[in-house]
């Protein structure tokens, strides 16, 4: 759905509402998210995040789900996009313990995502739907979005309808302060400030701000 068809979130809503009820007759767990849980005015694609509900037997695919859409676009195990009548409809497979990145990942948006995932690698790390990665261990296995949203963000807990003014906000007054980090060229460790226009604009070194380049900020750029 394109920004011109986008519609108010009084009539997705409803709509959006059905669609979970009819998923959570067919056995499944799901979870409204994207643009109506961030409370956006408009809503274009109704996002949803899926998973076996307690007591249902354990297949690890939302294909069954197909049966819910008008239109399959695309129909797998892990990710269905389809259609509802106007709307263009996602189905995300989110296992338990990954249902707080889930969550993150589902609702969005775009941009903010990115910043976290950003964040994430600039710190050693990887972020995506499933959890939050150092290497091969997930260290947000059974953790909340809010604990991965504390880890990934100097602000913390962002609420859903929050994150598109936070992120215009970060872009406007400055970039995101990430987490302080070892250097590998020192020794010591540095906090390095990046946003999704420009990247790598800053960093603090000695107690000291430097603007545009320094050795930290080129080692950080080679992170990334």
């Amino acid at each position: 759905m394109s920004k011109s068809d986008k519609i108010p979130i009084r009539d997705a809503l409803p709509t959006a509402l059905h669609i979970q009820k009819l998923c959570e007759l067919m056995g499944y767990y799901v979870q409204v998210c994207g643009s109506i849980r961030r409370k956006c005015a408009e809503v274009g694609d109704l996002d949803f995040i899926c998973r076996e509900d307690t007591g249902t037997p354990l297949c690890g695919s939302i294909r069954p789900l197909r049966a819910v859409l008008d239109e399959i676009d695309r129909g797998g195990d892990k990710t269905i996009i389809g259609t509802f009548g106007r709307f263009k409809v996602n189905f995300f497979y989110i296992p338990e313990e990954s249902w707080g990145a889930g969550l993150l990942f589902a609702t969005g948006d775009g941009a903010f995502n990115r910043l976290c995932r950003a964040n994430a690698k600039a710190q050693g790390r990887k972020l995506n739907r499933y959890g939050l990665f150092e290497g091969q261990r997930n260290i947000a296995e059974g953790r909340s979005e809010k604990w991965i949203l504390e880890e990934v963000t100097a602000r913390g807990w962002i609420p859903p309808s929050k994150r598109d003014r936070a992120l215009k906000k970060g872009q406007s007054s400055g970039p995101i302060i990430v987490q302080e980090f070892p250097s590998t060229s020192s020794g010591g460790t540095y906090t390095a400030s990046i946003n999704t226009r420009t990247c790598v604009s800053s960093c603090t070194c000695k107690g000291f701000l430097f603007r545009g380049k320094c050795k930290h900020t080129e080692e950080l750029e080679s992170r990334l």
